[in-house]
């Protein structure tokens, strides 16, 4: 059952959450500022707990977004989630078909083997640059010219190596994490009450906007919930 491998995947995380499985994920339509609870009259009959802007009065213009309640956002999420379900045939098959262009490292990864070998080269010649300075009564200002080149090409090349290497990194958590997601979502069937490990593997975030709320999925999809 889907619930259960999730919640084994998250027994960990759930030991050290402390805070609502809501936090960090409602996104204020407004301005962009993450949503909190908040408890209102809570020393009456009448106590509740409220989501909204953390930043509503914070700003030179008040956030006209909306308060949820848990329930609120709790049917948010199943309504979205069905919704998704519905269409979660296409979905996989789109990821399929897209997946090497969108996740693909093959041309990253020769980039990388290229920028390693320059680096190698680079080396050799910088080492081959001083010890003939050491050798040879070289004019110094010719040497210096010659010696700064060659450090600075070894300076592009090892910052686009970084940034190589970030991309493909990058390329291969996101990858990874939509591949964990598909896999998740092919076994939810409908979804007829709120569950907390379900929530966490495939919302990446809630946007509240003014007049309508849009659950953002974790391979990117958005449904309106």
């Amino acid at each position: 059952m889907v619930q259960k491998q999730m919640a084994l995947r998250t027994k960990g995380n759930n030991r050290r959450r402390s805070t609502s499985i809501f936090s960090s994920k409602l996104i204020c339509g407004d301005c962009g500022n993450f949503y909190g609870s908040k408890v209102w009259h809570s020393n009456t009959k009448y106590r509740r707990t409220v989501w909204r802007c953390n930043h509503k009065y914070g700003n030179d213009e008040k956030c006209q977004t909306p308060h949820l309640t848990e329930d609120e956002i709790k049917e948010i999420f199943i309504k979205a989630t069905n919704q998704l379900v519905d269409i979660k045939d296409e979905v996989i098959s789109n990821y399929e078909e897209m997946k090497e262009m969108l996740f693909g490292t093959v041309e990253l990864e020769s980039e990388q083997r290229q920028l390693e070998d320059e680096l190698n080269e680079v080396a050799g010649l910088i080492e081959d640059c001083i010890k003939e300075n050491v050798r040879v009564a070289l004019d110094q200002a010719e040497y210096e010219k010659r010696y700064n080149g060659l450090v600075e090409r070894f300076d592009k090349a090892n910052e686009r190596l970084e940034e190589i290497k970030a991309q493909i990194a990058e390329r291969q958590a996101r990858g990874q994490q939509i591949e964990m997601f598909l896999k998740d979502l092919e076994k939810v069937g409908v979804v007829k009450e709120f569950d907390n490990d379900l929530f966490l593997a495939l919302v990446e975030r809630i946007e509240v906007g003014r007049e309508k709320v849009v659950v953002r999925f974790k391979d990117g999809t958005k449904v309106e919930g």
